[in-house]
């Protein structure tokens, strides 16, 4: 798992992250304008939901074609309009108007970012910056459910990405298929860690859109840090982690 941590906490600022989808989707390819309307719906949801949280359970592949994960981790993400609190296999992330935070509590690093605004993301994928990355969307259709897949230009670390919404546009799984070859990616299994492209599937469940939060326990930043003389000072409990200001326009 230390593989997906580093990726994800890596491509933190890049592209940030119910059912199981239907085991052989018949998927063909669009255009972007087609992608966009998709993505579109998507949104419209989130839209009408700007308060909701939703259960996350993370299962990390070797390969594209393994059917059973050699391991498992549960997550979280809570949405208060723009203000989001999750937890990606070990990545903390929090965002209020100010900040955008990913705190990784293994390496004890918290980076600093500028929020994501006016309704960007999906999944916690940052739509603003996927068209231009993009080499390909494919997208299919079923009774129960729908799918748009996001297939990266070379070079990314990310091959392809393939999200599933419910027939009311809610998100139900999404799969991200790595682009680099990993060795040794299952520490338990020492014999048989040749290199493979791997994948994580992210299953979302357990809606609840009738939820009210806490600010202060969800989304302040003042919980890691505070800011003194234009320097970020961690808080006791977080004395021992190192914070980076990644933020693009520093103030």
């Amino acid at each position: 798992m230390k593989f997906f941590k580093h990726i994800l906490f890596s491509v933190f600022l890049l592209i940030g992250i119910l059912g199981m989808a239907q085991s052989n989707p018949q998927w063909k390819t669009i255009t972007k304008e087609k992608a966009k309307a998709l993505i579109g719906g998507m949104r419209t949801w989130i839209d009408k939901h700007p308060d909701y949280s939703v259960n996350l359970n993370y299962y990390s592949y070797k390969n594209y074609t393994d059917l059973s994960p050699f391991d498992k981790s549960v997550g979280y993400l809570k949405r208060n309009g723009e203000n989001v609190h999750s937890l990606a296999i070990g990545i903390k992330n929090i965002q209020n108007a100010t900040y955008r935070l990913a705190i990784d509590t293994a390496r004890k690093v918290i980076l600093v970012g500028n929020p994501r605004k006016g309704g960007k993301s999906v999944g916690d994928i940052d739509t603003s910056q996927l068209m231009s990355k993009v080499e390909k969307f494919s997208s299919f259709s079923g009774n129960d459910e729908s799918g748009l897949k996001v297939e990266f230009k070379k070079n990314a670390s990310i091959g392809s990405i393939e999200i599933f919404t419910g027939k009311s546009g809610e998100i139900k799984k999404i799969v991200w298929y790595y682009a680099s070859r990993v060795t040794n990616i299952d520490e338990t299994d020492k014999e048989n860690n040749d290199a493979s492209l791997p994948k994580v599937e992210v299953i979302y469940s357990n809606y609840n859109v009738n939820v009210s939060f806490d600010y202060k326990k969800e989304f302040d930043e003042k919980q890691y840090f505070t800011l003194k003389d234009k320097v970020f000072v961690p808080t006791q409990k977080y004395k021992e982690y190192k914070i980076k200001d990644t933020r693009i326009a520093k103030h």
